[in-house]
C-alpha cells in the first residue's frame, strides 16, 4: 500500500486528482490484495499433473518433499504474492526481473540465472494485427551436489510443455523455455512477408502515376510496419544475448559439477543450433527492412511525381487562365479605343453643330414671314433668297472648315494621348 500512497500522492502533485478515483475503483482488477485470489501451478519432477496452490503455506509443503520443482504463473492481471520469493529458497531476493543474473548465491552450493524473453503470440481477437507481444520470465536456482533444480516461470509461452522429466542436463529446461519462446517467429516473420508482397504487387507493373492510386496513408502504413520490424530485430537481438548469457551459466555448472563432455557438448551443440535460428531470423528481419526501404523509395518517387503533374497541370491551367485574361484584357483595350474615338467625334460633332446652327438660323438666307394666299388660312412658313448659289458657296466653305477644324482637332487628341503613355512608360 506504500506504493499506492506514493503513487496517489504524485497523481495529485502533476494535478491529475480527477483520474485516480476512476483508477482506485479498477484496483480489484487489477492487483490482489490476499493470497488466496493468485495461484501457482507446481510440477514436481516426473510427474504430470500441475498442482494449484494459492498460499505460501501450501507451497512451502510442497517444496519441502524434494525433487526438482517448477513453478507457473499463468493468470492473467495478477501477480505473485512477494512472500512467494522467499519461500523455502525459491529466489535468492535478488531484484533480477529485467536483467541477467548468473552468480552464485547462498553460499558456494546455489547458482542461479534469472532473465525474461519477450516473444509473438497469436491473441485471438478480431483485429487488424492478430499478434500480441507477450512477455515471460523465467528464474532458475541448481543445488550443487543434489543436482535439485527450483524453476520459477511467469507467464510462459502457449507452446512450453508444463512437466519435468529425467535429463542428463540440469538446464535442459532452459532449451526447451527458448524453442518454445521462439516458435512462432517463422509465422509472424512471414505474415510481413506476405504484406510486403501485397503491397509490392500494387506497385510492380509499370502504369501511369495516376493509375497507381498510392497516397500518403500508404506510406504511413509501411512506416506502422517498418517500426514493427524494427521492434522485432531489437526482441531477436536481446534473444540472442540471452542465448549466450545461458551459454556462460552452463560453462559454470559444468565447471563446478563436473559433467561429462558428451552432455556439455550436446547441450552446447543444441543451444548453437538455437543460436543459429535466431541469427536467421535476424537475417530474415533485416532482409524484411531493406524491402521496406525499397516500397518506402517507391511510394515517395510515386508520390513526388504525382505531386508535379498536379503541379504541371495546374500551371497549364493558371497560363490557359492568363491568355484568356490577356486575350480580354486586349479587347477591353481595343473597345476602349474606338468608344474615346467615338466619344470624341461626338465631342466635335455636337461642338460644330453648337456653333453653326445659330449661326445658320440668323443668317439672312433663311428667315420667317407671313403671307397670305387665296382660299387659305394665315399661316408661317419659311422662306429661302432667289441667290441659292450664295447657300452652295456658304455650303461648301462650311464643309472645308468643318473638316480641317476636325482634323485639327483629333491630332491634339492623338498627341495628349501619345505624350501621356509615354510619360507612363518612363515612370519608374
Amino acid at each position: 500500500m506504500c506504493r499506492l500512497e506514493r503513487l496517489c500522492r504524485v497523481t495529485y502533485e502533476w494535478g491529475l486528482g480527477y483520474l485516480w478515483h476512476a483508477f482506485e475503483s479498477k484496483l480489484t482488477e487489477l492487483f490482489i490484495k490476499d493470497e488466496g485470489g493468485s495461484t501457482v501451478g507446481v510440477i514436481k519432477e516426473e510427474c504430470d499433473q500441475v498442482q494449484w496452490v494459492s498460499t505460501t503455506e501450501e507451497l512451502c509443503t510442497i517444496m519441502r518433499r524434494g525433487r526438482s520443482t517448477l513453478l507457473a504463473s499463468v493468470s492473467e492481471n495478477q501477480c505473485i504474492p512477494a512472500e512467494i520469493s522467499n519461500a523455502e529458497g525459491v529466489h535468492n531476493g535478488s531484484i533480477a526481473a529485467t536483467s541477467f543474473e548468473s552468480s552464485r548465491a547462498d553460499g558456494p552450493t546455489l547458482l542461479a540465472i534469472c532473465y525474461n524473453i519477450r516473444h509473438f503470440e497469436r491473441h485471438g481477437r478480431d483485429l487488424e494485427d492478430p499478434w500480441s507481444c507477450r512477455q515471460s520470465a523465467i528464474h532458475h536456482s541448481l543445488t550443487l551436489g543434489s543436482m535439485q533444480s527450483t524453476w520459477v516461470v511467469v507467464q510462459p509461452p502457449e507452446v512450453f510443455n508444463l512437466t519435468i522429466g529425467y535429463t542428463r542436463h540440469p538446464m535442459a529446461l532452459h532449451l526447451r523455455y527458448i524453442q518454445a519462446a521462439i516458435a512462432n517467429w517463422r509465422e509472424y516473420l512471414d505474415s510481413f512477408s506476405q504484406t510486403f508482397k501485397l503491397l509490392n504487387q500494387q506497385i510492380a507493373i509499370p502504369n501511369p502515376y495516376r493509375k497507381f492510386k498510392i497516397t500518403f496513408s500508404h506510406e504511413q502504413h509501411l512506416h506502422h510496419l517498418k517500426g514493427k520490424l524494427h521492434h522485432a530485430q531489437n526482441i531477436l537481438t536481446n534473444t540472442q544475448a540471452t542465448l549466450r548469457i545461458i551459454s556462460t551459466h552452463e560453462s559454470s555448472i559444468a565447471e563446478e559439477q563436473s559433467l561429462l563432455p558428451a552432455i556439455h557438448d550436446d547441450f552446447k551443440q543444441k543451444i548453437n543450433n538455437i543460436s543459429r535460428e535466431v541469427d536467421n531470423y535476424i537475417t530474415t528481419t533485416q532482409k524484411l527492412l531493406r524491402i521496406s526501404d525499397d516500397l518506402k523509395l517507391m511510394y515517395s518517387d510515386i508520390l513526388t511525381f504525382q505531386g508535379q503533374e498536379l503541379q504541371r497541370e495546374t500551371t497549364l491551367k493558371l497560363e490557359c487562365l492568363a491568355q484568356e485574361d490577356a486575350t480580354g484584357n486586349r479587347d477591353m483595350a481595343v473597345l476602349a479605343t474606338l468608344a474615346f474615338k467615338d466619344s470624341r467625334s461626338m465631342r466635335i460633332a455636337t461642338a460644330i453643330a453648337m456653333f453653326y446652327l445659330p449661326s445658320f438660323f440668323s443668317s439672312t438666307l433663311v428667315w420667317y414671314g407671313t403671307t397670305v394666299e387665296v382660299a387659305q388660312n394665315n399661316g408661317s412658313k419659311i422662306q429661302l433668297r432667289s441667290e441659292i448659289w450664295i447657300a452652295s458657296v456658304m455650303a461648301a466653305l462650311l464643309a472645308i472648315g468643318t473638316v480641317s477644324w476636325s482634323w485639327w482637332w483629333n491630332c491634339l487628341e492623338e498627341k495628349k494621348s501619345t505624350k501621356h503613355a509615354a510619360q507612363r512608360t518612363a515612370r519608374p
